[in-house]
């Protein structure tokens, strides 16, 4: 997802509707635990309705009762409802995968080889993808944000010198 608001879970969200257009059932894994949240939320909530009015009703409204617009990531929220709607709730299953697992997680039981490599997957097809959209940008952007990041501290040792000097 390109622009200024692609965060992690708004990613997260877009990768699982990309999934949806799938004409298939689909148990996706996520090591993002907000998206997954909130999806699980209104997978339920569109089961229960389903369960009351059945289920050619799509046009249901937004079931948290606030404009989508007004929600973070409202806009593709709002497309996963109407989706989810669409598909049948039953049609997808989501698991929470830790990210970034070591053999030490999977030794105590907080992740498995499966779910390792399939994340380690993920991940490498998600650089790719940021290395991908222009040369040279990724790089740009890494080394500004180093400095961004050098400039901060500096800033903050200079303020911290400052107050000393006012103390004193």
């Amino acid at each position: 997802i390109s622009g200024q608001r692609a965060s992690s879970t708004r990613t997260e969200i877009a990768s699982v509707l990309m999934c949806m257009l799938q004409n298939m059932a689909l148990h996706i894994a996520s090591d993002s635990q907000a998206m997954i949240d909130k999806a699980m939320i209104l997978i339920a909530k569109a089961s229960a309705l389903n369960a009351m009015v059945g289920c050619n009703n799509w046009s249901i409204r937004n079931p948290y009762g606030r404009p989508w617009a007004m929600q973070v990531d409202g806009d593709l929220w709002q497309t996963f409802w109407r989706a989810i709607l669409s598909r049948g709730p039953q049609s997808l299953g989501l698991t929470k995968v830790k990210g970034h697992a070591t053999h030490e997680d999977i030794a105590q039981g907080r992740s498995t080889c499966e779910h390792q490599q399939g994340n380690n997957l993920a991940d490498e097809a998600a650089t790719l993808g940021t290395a991908d959209h222009v040369d040279g940008l990724l790089g740009l952007v890494s080394w500004m944000a180093k400095r961004s990041a050098d400039y901060k501290a500096f800033m903050h040792r200079v303020h911290l010198v400052i107050v000393v000097v006012l103390k004193r």
